[in-house]
């Protein structure tokens, strides 16, 4: 009777663990950093997320929870444990160069990173970390929220993010569905995740990164790296220009710019409609100078999104032209 009672202790005691995965970041989901691309669901050449959407890649094995620019990289956004374990490796060598020089990160594609077991087999892996901003150590226990490092631009990455892979037993799963990476199944009615609910991990296809005014002539990369960012202008400026960074454009998408001067007359109207899917999407609007030189006050403008007649975001901005 006694042997019996142990064992049963020993089952109810296994089946009882239930691994779960916390937020590894330190920033707001939906505010500062978004969930980029999902883990590919389909064994083909295509690809879907769990939610039988495009956001993933071909064979992509993780999350990647970016950062809205390199500003936000450069300030520091912490990197956390997911759950309690001990570090089973650290690399803190790889510069925050993405893929600029591709022979830096041969089979080293994963930048700068950690990997933490866990109890009952499971096993997360964080990549693309800052260089030298690496906490923690081989053998070194850890509980879940410890700060790792920071997130970077290391290894394969071609924005800062954060490229988070669970495995339970060797075999990557999705953490959204707790399902082998590739089972060709799709639900945008998911279930079974094994994020922690204090998570607060959800679907969200398309985010507004980033807008802002300008007097010059803008890039992405400008943009992404804070620069045509403005709040005040010249009043002999000779363009007044409003930008916007976007993730997750859909097919039939509808973006829409307005332009207005102090005296609330609208200048710039324009709607642009877009025929495909889009990752990340830039794009800009402007106009040249209205007269010999901009009327003193505040120009106002907005972004909007429409998809299906209905408005995801919109964004309002300003600017102030002095006496």
């Amino acid at each position: 009777m006694k042997l019996v009672s142990f064992i049963a202790s020993l089952f109810f005691a296994s089946s009882a663990f239930a691994f779960q995965v916390a937020f590894p970041l330190d920033c707001q989901l939906g505010v500062n950093c978004f969930v980029q691309n999902y883990v590919d669901v389909d064994p083909t050449p295509e690809w879907k997320d769990f939610a039988c959407g495009k956001m993933a890649y071909d064979k992509h094995d993780g999350t990647d929870i970016r950062l809205r620019n390199f500003v936000d990289m450069e300030n520091g956004v912490g990197v956390l444990a997911a759950a309690d374990g001990t570090i089973r490796g650290v690399r803190d060598e790889i510069q925050d160069i993405g893929m600029e020089k591709p022979d830096l990160i041969k089979n080293k594609e994963c930048g700068n990173g950690v990997i933490i077991d866990h109890e009952g087999g499971w096993q997360t892996q964080y990549c693309h970390m800052k260089k030298g901003s690496l906490r923690v150590f081989k053998g070194q226990q850890v509980k879940v929220g410890d700060v790792l490092g920071q997130v970077g631009y290391s290894g394969q990455s071609v924005f800062p993010h954060l490229h988070l892979t669970v495995r339970h037993n060797g075999k990557v799963v999705d953490p959204f569905t707790n399902e082998p990476v590739g089972n060709g199944v799709c639900n945008a009615n998911a279930q079974g995740s094994i994020w922690d609910p204090k998570a607060g991990m959800r679907y969200i296809p398309t985010a507004l990164l980033g807008a802002g005014f300008t007097t010059q002539t803008p890039d992405a990369d400008g943009v992404r790296r804070g620069k045509f960012n403005e709040t005040t202008m010249a009043k002999d400026a000779p363009f007044l220009i409003v930008w916007t960074d976007i993730m997750g454009i859909q097919e039939g998408d509808m973006l829409q710019f307005r332009m207005t001067t102090p005296t609330g007359a609208t200048f710039v109207s324009k709607d642009e409609a877009f025929a495909n899917q889009k990752v990340l999407q830039f794009n800009f609007v402007g106009s040249k100078r209205i007269g010999a030189n901009w009327l003193p006050g505040t120009y106002t403008g907005s972004v909007a999104l429409i998809r299906n007649g209905q408005e995801l975001f919109r964004q309002a901005l300003g600017i102030k032209v002095n006496p």
